[in-house]
């Protein structure tokens, strides 16, 4: 985690090559690019991922909270008590600075009440400094006399010197606001120079914890926070175009206070400063719009400039957490000219400070402080793991994974915080969202690795934060180890029905990940590290007895499996799909789990030792108990927006059965048929359009899309033209396997929208909802496959709320079942004859 921030050219060489070796790590990752974003070329995907940060901002991120500042601050109060003398004496020492400077500046209006309050401030600068020395000087067991009387503090003089020439253009005057359009890389040296500035005074005070000598009154090493060398680039790992301006990484205290060399690794950033000058206000008024409010209208009005800034942090701080696989939560900072604020990004949203003023004392003095903090505080306070290491001499991971109890309940209670020990060279999945679950998975082994016996994967370790929803004392039966009381129902049903284990996986270990806290052993969740502030993090307009929270949990599973976009061909995908489906009824019949995720990622193979081919349905973090289910009118979408049930996207206030399921296997397989079942295929598709891209491209375009194309055969119809063997060159067998698969889609489609076996009445035929007026207007201006009938059919009863009685649910899910397993027996029936054909 550590960067090496050292002068010479041998080590500047070792430390690149240490980074590149360490981003290799991901280079088998998912990273955030997907089978879903299939038709989304990459100007359209910076497209979707712009609109999804400002969405973010305006929906996710609080604003104007003081207390975030005080996450930061050393939990030991002895440690705490230091930083504080520390912060003091740098705060003061610049503005004993600046005084002379400022009697030389011209003297705009701002710039006046700026001089005349630090002239006034000069003598209690001075007396800070003494005061703060002597609380050091104790604390360090130095006194002043040795400090200041060594070669050392003739260099660090200096230093200071050189960083405060180059700091004072950003703090000093109006020089952002009334000298006119100032560009925005102007920033970016002046910002460097000040966090060069404070690391100097840590590193001068503090540098001898880098040879074991801890001073009493700290708790573990410090650290410094420098910022890189290049700024407004491309740092590497990152999957678009986009440049981030500064970067921030966490140095051993043995480095130099001075710029890191090259540009950013995401890997090993600590933070991302995204600055925006006074120039930057007609493009970010263009981008964002008039000014807007956060978090539902709450008081605080963020102007255009502040509102883009937060945008791009988000989007290049959704970047860094992708390629972090022990990060639990991530800082930022924007910087609107002088006006900083420090943010901190968390799975359930993210909590902005008031704005820091660094063209005045109070905002350069916070700003200090929080980098001091910053340097001094837990490791666990910046937002890394402490349970996930890397093992620099082996280049692999290490993980601790807690123990299943003996006999583990629904509840998914665990005894103590024993662990066992992973080790894992590569990432199986990647958190490609900023907020939300962070679901990692890692290919891992028990047995640690040596350089001539590297690691041999032998489960699957998935990392996740799961929603905990209380409503008024009670629990929605998602709790603090919601997936994982699911899979010890699944385990305890595998022991009674062995014919299901190659279809699920099986729980070797889980539960809540546990940090030591003050000697103690406690459940890392939001609650932990935001303590009362994770009540900003509710939605607003949420009952105030109702309390919710994210829990950190992880598990390891067997087996592996691949993924469903590695599979080699579509015979092989359709008997994957019947399994998964043959796995999910009996997971809701025998255990009453209800899914709620069916998607590309959720849905492995793998081979047996004869070499059959098995799917494995897998991820239940979305999970709920059927009975639950019932009553479960979920406000949000649960799922993967191309996969999604209507119910699902409209957030309709009726029940999720597993009709909601079915319909997403019906849509998972229509996209792979789109786009292309292989990786050959899907190549080739890779920057096309189809109708399905609707499906991607919001809530609203996939709910009229979907509506429209499942009302009748003759709808979709539109999507199987644009299956992949009508579009591109194919094989005469990929060709009908092709159809074949197209086939299989329109009796699923049948099943589920106009099952034969329901009375020919039933208001539960058909697409049509009790909005689609509206939904047939927006649709005729921009697709064209409006049934002849349709109209006529508008006023018809909610056929998706018809589908949720028990009883039509319940036909629907063996009749879909039924479908698969038809060709799934032709399937195989077709190989054999093949086989032996050949033969």
């Amino acid at each position: 985690r550590y960067v090496d921030n050292l002068a010479s050219p041998t080590a500047a060489r070792s430390q690149k090559s240490a980074q590149q070796q360490s981003a290799q790590l991901f280079s088998r990752s998912s990273g955030l690019h997907s089978l879903s974003n299939r038709g989304t070329h990459s100007v359209i995907l910076k497209t979707q991922r712009d609109m999804e940060a400002g969405y973010q901002v305006q929906k996710m991120l609080r604003t104007n909270i003081q207390d975030v500042l005080k996450l930061a601050r050393p939990a030991s109060k002895s440690r705490a008590s230091l930083a504080m003398s520390i912060g003091k004496h740098i705060a003061a020492d610049l503005e004993l600075r600046l005084v002379p400077q400022l009697q030389h500046q011209p003297q705009p209006r701002r710039s006046a009440r700026l001089a005349s309050q630090s002239l006034k401030s000069f003598q209690l600068a001075k007396h800070s400094i003494s005061k703060s020395d002597r609380a050091i000087h104790k604390a360090i067991g130095k006194s002043r006399a040795k400090l200041q009387n060594d070669e050392a503090y003739a260099q660090h003089t200096h230093r200071l010197d050189y960083w405060f020439n180059g700091l004072k253009t950003w703090i000093m005057h109006d020089y952002w606001t009334n000298g006119g359009d100032r560009p925005e890389r102007q920033m970016y040296r002046p910002m460097q120079a000040f966090h060069l500035f404070v690391a100097q005074f840590i590193r001068y005070h503090l540098g001898d914890t880098a040879q074991g000598k801890t001073p009493s009154g700290v708790v573990g090493p410090p650290r410094l926070i420098l910022p890189y060398e290049h700024a407004d680039v491309k740092s590497f790992g990152t999957d678009d175009m986009t440049r981030s301006d500064i970067g921030l990484a966490v140095s051993k205290m043995d480095a130099d206070a001075a710029l890191v060399e090259g540009r950013p690794y995401n890997n090993e950033q600590f933070a991302v400063i995204e600055a925006k000058a006074s120039a930057s206000k007609a493009a970010a008024e263009s981008a964002a719009g008039a000014a807007l409010s956060t978090a539902d209208e709450q008081d605080e009005k963020l102007d255009a400039n502040t509102v883009q800034a937060f945008k791009q942090l988000f989007l290049y701080t959704r970047q860094v957490y992708a390629k972090q696989c022990d990060r639990r939560f991530m800082w930022g900072i924007t910087a609107c000219d002088t006006r900083v604020r420090v943010c901190v990004l968390t799975s359930g949203g993210a909590l902005a400070s008031h704005e820091m003023d660094t063209s005045t004392e109070k905002g350069r003095r916070e700003y200090i402080q929080l980098l001091v903090d910053w340097s001094m505080c837990d490791w666990r306070q910046l937002g890394f793991d402490p349970s996930v290491r890397w093992l620099k001499d082996l280049d692999c991971w290490e993980i601790d994974v807690p123990r299943l109890a003996v006999g583990t309940d629904d509840a998914g209670q665990q005894p103590t915080a024993l662990s066992t020990t992973y080790y894992f060279d590569s990432v199986y999945i990647a958190a490609s969202h900023l907020f939300g679950r962070h679901t990692r998975c890692f290919p891992a082994s028990s047995k640690r690795p040596t350089p001539k016996d590297p690691v041999g994967p032998e489960v699957l370790i998935k990392d996740t934060w799961s929603f905990v929803r209380r409503k008024n004392g009670g629990d929605d039966n998602t709790g603090e180890h919601g997936e994982i009381a699911f899979l010890a129902r699944i385990r305890r049903m595998l022991d009674q029905k062995p014919e299901y284990r190659n279809n699920l996986r099986t729980l070797v270990a889980g539960g809540p990940v546990r940090l030591d806290v003050d000697g103690a052993s406690v459940d890392d969740t939001t609650d932990l590290f935001l303590g009362e502030l994770s009540k900003q993090l509710r939605p607003a307009g949420d009952d105030p007895s109702d309390y919710s929270y994210y829990s950190h949990n992880r598990m390891a599973m067997t087996p592996i499996g691949k993924r469903l976009r590695d599979i080699p061909s579509i015979p092989e995908l359709i008997l994957v799909m019947h399994d998964a489906v043959r796995a999910h009824k009996a997971v809701f019949d025998n255990c009453g789990i209800l899914h709620r995720d069916i998607s590309e990622n959720n849905i492995l193979f793998q081979h047996d030792s004869d070499g059959n081919i098995h799917g494995v349905l897998i991820d239940f973090d979305n999970a709920a108990d059927s009975t639950a289910a019932k009553r479960d009118y979920r406000p949000i979408c649960t799922g993967t927006l191309p996969f999604m049930s209507v119910n699902n996207l409209r957030k309709a206030d009726i029940p999720r059965t597993p009709v909601d399921d079915m319909e997403s296997f019906l849509y998972l397989l229509i996209w792979l048929g789109v786009w292309g079942v292989t990786i050959k295929h899907r190549k080739r598709t890779r920057n096309e359009s189809r109708r399905i891209s609707y499906w991607n491209a919001g809530v609203d375009e996939a709910i009229e899309s979907k509506v429209l194309r499942m009302q009748s055969d003759k709808s979709l119809l539109g999507l199987l033209a644009e299956i992949y063997s009508s579009n591109h060159t194919a094989s005469d067998e990929e060709s009908k396997w092709y159809i074949d698969l197209g086939n299989l889609v329109r009796q699923l489609r049948n099943a589920i929208f106009d099952n034969p076996n329901l009375d020919v009445n039933s208001a539960a035929r058909g697409t049509w909802i009790s909005s689609a007026n509206s939904l047939f207007a927006l649709a005729s201006g921009g697709l064209d496959i409006i049934d002849d009938d349709a109209e006529d059919n508008m006023d018809d009863p909610d056929a998706f709320k018809a589908r949720t009685d028990p009883v039509v649910a319940n036909r629907i899910h063996q009749d879909a079942l039924a479908v698969f397993k038809r060709y799934a027996d032709e399937t195989r029936a077709r190989i054999k004859r093949s086989t032996t054909v050949s033969g």
